[in-house]
């Protein structure tokens, strides 16, 4: 720790895109993210410009650097008139709406599956009755808003409220999360049997991500749904692979309109003969199962030294939303790592003892070192935000770290001393008792402590 902060001092002190073609579907964007009323072409334009980026959440970007990332690139886009007449406006909101579900499914898995189930259990016979047809979408949506609010609120009527006004200061604060779930259930209710499309199941493809989380996606075969051939469908946890029952050929029914990429169904088969690898994609260790704190088990690379762990939590470190460190991108890091010229975050400092070796490194030279160097050195001062959101403490990025930087003065010692004497960060805005745990739970570790 000392050896880095030594390096990086925190103190108190924003590229045109090439757009690509507009999808005659939207593919990525979440059904139940989209506002109420909005276009389909306005949907699709706005996926057109941000579908990186979302792809970029999805492999761990976090929010607040996604939603700058878009924001920017569609104001590019709205400058340069090619948005199709849609405000810049409309498109920033579908846009941030869209990023608020892929952090919750991607970056808060354990979050998502545990507001899903709470919400399940809330509006089951409102879920049953637009299947049976008994309640329209519509209104059944708007009797499980009614129900979250209450959840929060006992006392909340709507018919007292302007209920379409969610700036109304009298509404109780809810998660946009629950709303969402809410829309995704009642709309999986509505589907209608020909919107399931046959194919088979063929295996699952894992991806280790820099927290240890291994990603579990079902390889199908190709099959059309709305115009966009599918070939792949996210497992969010082992307990939805386990109730599949899965097997190589199975037959499965998958649909498309709910999900940010497609979602199984059912699988008529069920065989019951594939079992998930069990090795790790990236370093071939073991892989172990963890249950969260909901119960929910998940995948996990236990190994500190995987590739992908290491990779991506110093090219995390090093994006430009962060230390800003141009010149060390993820190849270069992982050649690098493989040299063993970087073990920790400090090393990121002390590359200059390396300068002859990374100047015959293949793809670099003279040039190339020289602008690496101007780059780190360029970082050694920065705001503690940045900082902190940096170091990869999970679910303490950018947000987070204004707020500890505001809170601390941008003082790194003072916020050091904080978690010396037990400071409890569910008092500062934002901040809940999974984030107050990371945060201690990082400092702690002894395997960070080697990193930083």
């Amino acid at each position: 720790m000392k050896k880095l902060i030594r390096h990086v001092i925190p103190i108190l002190i924003t590229v045109m895109t090439v757009f690509s073609v507009i999808p005659v579907h939207a593919e990525l964007i979440p059904r139940e993210s989209i506002p109420e009323n909005t276009p389909q072409e306005a949907v699709n334009t706005a996926e057109s410009f941000i579908k990186d980026t979302l792809i970029k959440v999805q492999n761990g970007l976090g929010y607040a650097d996604a939603r700058a990332e878009t924001n920017k690139i569609l104001f590019n886009a709205f400058l340069n008139n090619q948005t199709n007449g849609y405000s810049y406006g409309l498109l920033t909101i579908i846009a941030n709406n869209a990023l608020f579900e892929y952090r919750d499914l991607y970056l808060r898995s354990d979050y998502y599956s545990a507001a899903e189930e709470q919400v399940k259990v809330l509006i089951s016979d409102l879920i049953t009755a637009v299947e049976t047809g008994v309640l329209s979408y519509e209104k059944a949506k708007e009797e499980a808003y009614t129900r979250i609010y209450k959840s929060v609120d006992p006392s909340y009527d709507p018919s007292e409220k302007e209920f379409v006004d969610f700036c109304y200061w009298d509404i109780p604060s809810v998660d946009s999360a629950y709303f969402n779930r809410a829309r995704k259930l009642l709309l999986i209710a509505l589907k209608w049997q020909d919107e399931l499309y046959e194919t088979k199941f063929l295996g699952v493809e894992l991806a280790t991500t820099r927290t240890g989380m291994v990603s579990i996606t079902a390889i199908l075969e190709p099959v059309t749904i709305e115009g966009t051939v599918v070939t792949r469908a996210y497992l969010h946890n082992v307990d939805i692979f386990n109730s599949f029952k899965f097997g190589i050929g199975d037959t499965v029914k998958v649909y498309k309109a709910n999900m940010i990429i497609p979602q199984i169904a059912e699988n008529a088969t069920m065989s019951n003969t594939y079992k998930l690898p069990m090795i790790c994609p990236c370093c071939g260790e073991p892989l172990n199962m963890k249950a969260s704190s909901g119960g929910t088990m998940f995948l996990f690379c236990e190994n500190q030294h995987c590739t992908a762990r290491l990779v991506q939590k110093f090219a995390h470190f090093c994006e430009k939303t962060r230390m800003n460190i141009e010149g060390l991108s993820e190849i270069t890091l992982e050649k690098f790592i493989g040299h063993g010229w970087i073990h920790n975050f400090g090393d990121l400092y002390d590359l200059e003892k390396h300068k002859d070796e990374i100047i015959n490194t293949d793809g670099f030279g003279e040039k190339s070192y020289i602008i690496l160097h101007n780059a780190i050195e360029k970082s050694r001062k920065c705001t503690l935000d940045k900082f902190i959101a940096a170091l990869g403490i999970p679910m303490v990025g950018r947000h987070a770290g204004r707020i500890l930087n505001e809170y601390f003065k941008g003082d790194w010692t003072a916020f050091e001393k904080a978690i010396a004497e037990g400071f409890d960060f569910t008092n500062l805005p934002d901040f809940g008792e999974i984030m107050n745990k990371n945060i201690y739970n990082w400092y702690s570790d002894e395997d960070e402590a080697k990193t930083v």
